[in-house]
């Protein structure tokens, strides 16, 4: 892997375009439609958090654009949230996309995660912070995101350091999650001995 090979590119040369979200409100999780807001964004591990599932309020066949489809990508637009990014990686459930949102579909011959990984960057937190400074209410929109610039390589490239880079995502959450166990044990061993 070579990074004289590699292209800076902006963000918008990437992508089919950018939509924004549905407005509509939250309702009781109807078992199958799953609404994505800006709180149900992880801070920490970028996913969607299953707890407190809500299904939008809206006629789910006129309303079917709002839809995530696999590799794509949304950015929170407003608020102390501005910059945090969720790539949609499964098929499993149909999740619509809230208003406070912004949906990047990434190109065919571009490789999502590499690009998802680049929003989690010190490069990217720097330009969130430049572009959300503008007014008293910090906040990005389309055109701004699409002007983010990145290095990419050919797609093999791309593809090779997005998954590696999830691995250890994946091994990251997944540590967390075996020391937020080993500490619960030991702090509930800790109470025995104490009683």
């Amino acid at each position: 892997m070579s990074l004289k090979t590699w292209e800076q590119r902006k963000l918008g040369e990437l992508s089919n375009g950018f939509t924004y979200g549905l407005n509509a409100s939250a309702k009781a999780y109807d078992g199958k439609h799953q609404y994505l807001r800006i709180t149900d964004i992880d801070d920490e591990t970028r996913t969607f958090k299953q707890t407190h599932l809500t299904s939008p309020d809206i006629d789910f066949i006129r309303d079917n654009s709002y839809v995530l489809k696999l590799g794509d990508i949304v950015f929170t637009r407003t608020g102390a949230s501005t910059g945090k990014t969720f790539i949609y990686r499964t098929a499993d459930s149909i999740v619509y996309y809230a208003g406070f949102l912004i949906k990047m579909s990434v190109r065919e011959d571009i490789d999502s995660e590499f690009v998802f990984q680049n929003t989690l960057t010190t490069s990217f937190n720097r330009f969130v912070k430049v572009m959300s400074q503008r007014s008293g209410q910090p906040g990005i929109n389309s055109k701004e995101y699409a002007r983010f610039k990145l290095y990419i390589p050919k797609l093999k490239e791309q593809v090779l350091v997005g998954n590696m880079l999830l691995l250890i995502d994946n091994l990251i959450a997944a540590n967390e999650y075996n020391l937020k166990n080993a500490l619960n044990i030991r702090g509930r061993f800790n109470l025995h001995l104490l009683m």
